[in-house]
C-alpha cells in the first residue's frame, strides 16, 4: 500500500474511534434515540455513560468456568445512576446473559462480544462491549498445595506442588518454575522451601517441551504473625437476602486467646466482633467481607473476600401460550405450531433462550415457537422451559392429539366386558385372550371357550397364538393347539395331561408358533415343545442354568426369547440349546416380559425396561424407568414397531412409548382412551397399529 493511503486510512479510523466514543477500557458513551442512535431521542440529547468492570478487554476463561459480570451506568444529564433493572447483559453467542449490575454465569467456548446494555428513564441507551474468550488453555496449571489464602507461621517449611495437565491427561515431563515477586525460589512440581515473613504472590509457571505451550496459577498466601485468613464464607459465594451467614476466621498470632476480630462490611460498615460471628446483612448488593485482627504490638493484618448478598432467586415464569389448553386435536398431516413466553422477575424477558422439548420428538429447538411438521397421528406432550442467571428453571407443557387422517379414531375399543390377559396376530386380525373367552377380531369374528378346543370348561383363557395355520390356546389349565382359521377351526389337540406329566403343572403362561408350526409355550415350571408331528419335549430351569418359571416369551428370527424369573435366556429350536445372557447390570432379573425384533431385545421388570447391549459376543444392559419418565416401573408386556420404539404395558400406570434415540418415556392412559391403565398384553401389527390387552378389554392406538 502507498504511504498516503495508509495516512487516509490511519486518519479513518481515529474518526471513527472518536465518533464511536470508545476507549481502551470498553466504556462506550451512547446516547440520543431510544434505539441507541446517534439522533435526537425523547430524552433530548443527554448521554448514557456505560462501564464494564468486569471482564476485561481480552480476558480467557476456561470452559465451565463461572464468570463474573461487574458493570455500571450513568445517566450524565443528571448524574442520576441507572437502576440495576435497567441493565442487560449479552453475548453475541449465547444471547441474553442476566440483569443487574453483578451477574455470573458460564459460556460455550468460543470468542464473544459482552455487551451491557443501559436504559435510561426516559428510553435513551447507552453500551459498552469487551471481547473476551473461553477455551481450553493449551497447559491446564494447577497450584495443588497450598491453598489460596493460606498462612504460615515464621520459618515453616512449605511443600509446593503443582499439577499439569493437557486436555485433561497429565504432562510427565512438564518443565516447571516457581516464583514470587522477589522471583524464582524452585524448579519442579514439588518444592519443599521456607519463604520470608511477609505476603507472597506464588505463581507455578509451567511448560510443555514437546509442544512449547506454556500456562500458569497463582495464588496468595502470608508467612509470619500476626495473619488472618477467613474460612468462611468462601469468595464468589452467593447468600438470599435476609439469610444469616456464618463468619469464620483463622488467626496466626502469639498473643493468647480470645482474638479480637473485626468484621466489616464495604456496604453495610461494621457486623461483629470476634473469630467467629454469625449474623445478617443489612444491604443487598455485592459486599467486600474484611476481617481485621490488632495484635498486642499493635499491628493489624487483614483479609478481604467478595460475597453477594442478594433477593432470593425466583424461577423464570414459563407459558405456553398456543395452543392455550391442554387436549387441543389436529389432523394427520397439519403442522402444530406452539408458542410460549419465559419471563424471570430478575432477568426479564428469557423466551429467546427458552428450549422445546418432547418425548416423542426430542430436542425441538430454542426460542419462542416450535412447531411438529406433518404432524402424525398420536398423542404428543410438548414441555417449554428456561433457565435463568442463577440456574433456576421454569417449565411449561401442553397436550395434544393428532387424530389419523380418513376418519379413524386414534384410539378404539374392539373387545370390552371381561379381563383381556393377551393379544396375538391373526390371519388378517387379531386374537385376544380373554376371561370370557378367546375372541378373534378381524373380517369375521369368532369366539372359542375352553370346551370348543378339548380344555376344561372352567379353564381360564390367559395366552394365544397363531401361525402357519396353527391357531395355540393356552389356558390355567391346559394348552390346545388347533388346526384351520377363525370361524373354521378343528382338528384341535389338547396336551393338558402331558404337559403335567413332563413339567408337573398345566398353567400355560405365553405361547408363541414358529414358521413351520411348532409351538412353544411358557409355564411356571418349564417350556412345553409341540412339534408339527404331534412330538412333545419339557424343559425346565435344569436345562438353562435358572428358575424353571417362564413369564413370557417372544418369537424373532426363529429364536424363542424367554423372560424368566431369574434372567433372560434363548432357545433354539432347531439345535435344542438354550444361551444364557449376564445379568450383572441388569435392574431387575425377575422379567415379566420380553420383545425382541431384528436382533433387538428388551425386556420389562418392576424396575421398568432394560435394553440387551452386544459388544461383539460380551452384552451389557441399559436399564431405563422412571428418571426418563416411566410413571409406573412394574412392566407386564413389551413390543417393538418398525422404528424401533418400544410399547408396552404396565400396572397401573397405562402403556408406554419408549424411544431409544430419545431417551424419554410417553404414557397413554385411560385419559387418552386406553380402556384400563393395567395393561396386560402388547402388540404391534405390520402397519405399526398397536393393540393393548387390559383388565377392562382390548383398545387399538393408532399413534405412532
Amino acid at each position: 500500500m502507498k504511504r498516503s493511503s495508509l495516512l487516509l486510512a490511519l486518519f479513518a479510523s481515529i474518526l471513527f474511534l472518536l465518533a464511536c466514543g470508545e476507549d481502551a477500557s470498553g466504556r462506550v458513551d451512547g446516547g440520543g434515540s431510544p434505539d441507541g442512535g446517534g439522533g435526537d431521542g425523547g430524552g433530548g440529547n443527554g448521554l448514557v455513560s456505560v462501564t464494564i468492570e468486569q471482564p476485561q478487554e481480552g480476558d480467557n476463561f476456561a470452559p465451565g468456568e463461572s464468570i463474573r459480570f461487574v458493570g455500571s451506568a450513568v445517566d450524565t444529564r443528571d448524574g442520576t445512576a441507572i437502576p440495576n433493572d435497567a441493565l442487560r447483559w449479552t453475548s453475541d453467542v449465547s444471547g441474553q446473559l442476566g440483569i443487574g449490575a453483578t451477574i455470573q454465569t458460564a459460556l460455550p467456548e468460543g470468542a464473544h462480544t459482552i455487551t451491557l446494555t443501559a436504559t435510561a428513564a426516559d428510553g435513551t441507551l447507552g453500551s459498552a462491549s469487551v471481547h473476551i474468550t473461553v477455551a481450553q488453555p493449551p497447559l491446564e496449571v494447577t497450584i495443588a498445595r497450598p491453598r489460596d489464602r493460606d498462612i504460615f507461621q515464621s520459618g515453616t517449611s512449605i511443600t509446593f506442588e503443582c499439577r499439569v495437565r493437557s486436555n485433561g491427561t497429565p504432562v510427565q515431563n512438564a518443565e516447571i518454575v516457581w516464583s514470587t515477586e522477589a522471583g524464582q525460589f524452585g524448579l519442579g512440581a514439588t518444592v519443599v522451601t521456607a519463604l520470608p515473613d511477609g505476603r507472597h504472590q506464588v505463581t507455578c509457571t509451567a511448560t510443555d517441551p514437546a509442544t512449547g505451550d506454556s500456562g500458569s496459577d497463582t495464588i496468595g498466601i502470608t508467612v509470619g504473625e500476626p495473619a488472618i485468613r477467613i474460612d468462611h464464607p468462601m469468595p464468589g459465594q452467593r447468600f438470599d437476602l435476609g439469610s444469616t451467614i456464618e463468619f469464620r476466621s483463622t488467626v496466626l498470632t502469639s498473643d493468647p486467646p480470645p482474638h479480637q476480630v473485626v468484621w466489616s462490611s464495604s456496604i453495610d460498615g461494621q457486623i461483629g466482633i470476634g473469630q467467629n460471628v454469625t449474623t445478617s446483612l443489612a444491604s443487598a448488593g455485592t459486599h467486600v467481607i474484611t476481617a481485621s485482627f490488632t495484635d498486642a504490638m499493635g499491628t493489624t493484618v487483614t483479609d478481604s473476600i467478595e460475597i453477594e448478598y442478594v433477593p432470593a432467586n425466583r424461577p423464570p415464569v414459563v407459558t405456553i401460550t398456543e395452543p392455550a389448553n391442554d387436549g387441543a386435536t389436529f389432523t394427520e398431516g397439519q403442522t402444530v405450531t406452539f408458542t410460549g413466553s419465559a419471563v424471570d422477575p430478575e432477568d426479564g424477558d428469557l423466551s429467546a433462550s427458552g428450549r422445546w422439548s418432547s418425548p416423542t420428538q426430542g430436542s425441538m429447538g430454542t426460542g419462542a415457537t416450535a412447531a411438529i411438521p406433518a404432524a402424525a397421528p398420536g398423542k404428543y406432550v410438548v414441555s417449554y422451559e428456561a433457565t435463568d442467571s442463577a440456574g433456576a428453571t421454569g417449565r411449561d407443557r401442553r397436550l395434544v392429539y393428532v387424530e389419523p387422517a380418513g376418519g379413524a379414531p386414534l384410539s378404539e375399543q374392539v373387545t370390552s366386558g371381561s379381563k383381556s390377559r393377551d393379544v396375538a396376530p391373526g390371519p388378517a386380525g387379531v386374537w385376544v385372550a380373554t376371561d370370557g373367552g378367546w375372541i378373534y377380531v378381524g373380517p369375521v369374528s369368532a369366539t372359542v371357550g375352553p370346551g370348543d378346543v378339548g380344555l376344561p370348561g372352567g379353564a381360564r383363557p390367559q395366552t394365544v397364538a397363531s401361525g402357519a395355520g396353527v391357531v395355540a390356546f393356552g389356558s390355567k389349565d391346559g394348552l390346545s393347539v388347533c388346526q384351520g382359521s377363525p370361524g373354521n377351526l378343528g382338528n384341535c389337540t389338547a396336551y393338558r395331561g402331558r404337559i403335567d406329566d413332563l413339567l408337573g403343572t398345566t398353567e400355560v403362561l405365553d405361547v408363541v408358533v414358529l414358521a413351520d408350526g411348532t409351538v412353544v409355550a411358557a409355564t411356571k415350571k418349564g417350556l412345553f415343545v409341540v412339534e408339527p408331528g404331534g412330538n412333545t419335549r419339557g424343559y425346565d430351569g435344569g436345562d438353562w442354568n435358572g428358575a424353571d418359571l417362564v413369564r413370557n416369551l417372544a418369537l424373532d428370527g426363529g429364536i424363542v426369547w424367554m423372560a424368566t424369573e431369574e434372567g433372560l435366556r434363548s432357545y433354539d429350536p432347531a439345535t435344542g440349546q438354550f444361551t444364557q445372557y449376564p445379568d450383572a447390570n441388569l435392574a431387575n432379573r425377575d422379567l415379566r416380559a420380553v420383545a425382541a425384533r431384528g436382533g433387538e431385545v428388551w425386556v420389562g421388570h418392576d424396575q421398568g425396561i432394560s435394553h440387551l447391549v452386544a459388544t461383539g459376543a460380551t452384552y451389557t444392559w441399559q436399564n431405563y424407568g422412571t428418571a426418563q419418565g416411566l410413571s409406573e416401573p412394574r412392566v407386564l408386556s413389551l413390543d417393538l414397531d418398525s422404528k424401533g420404539v418400544v410399547w408396552g404395558g404396565t400396572d397401573g400406570g397405562g402403556a408406554l412409548r419408549f424411544d431409544p434415540a430419545i431417551e424419554r418415556f410417553l404414557m397413554i392412559t385411560t385419559a387418552d382412551g386406553l380402556a384400563s391403565n393395567v395393561v396386560n398384553g402388547t402388540y404391534v401389527d405390520p402397519l405399526d397399529i398397536k393393540y393393548f390387552a387390559t383388565d377392562a378389554g382390548t383398545t387399538v392406538w393408532r399413534g405412532q
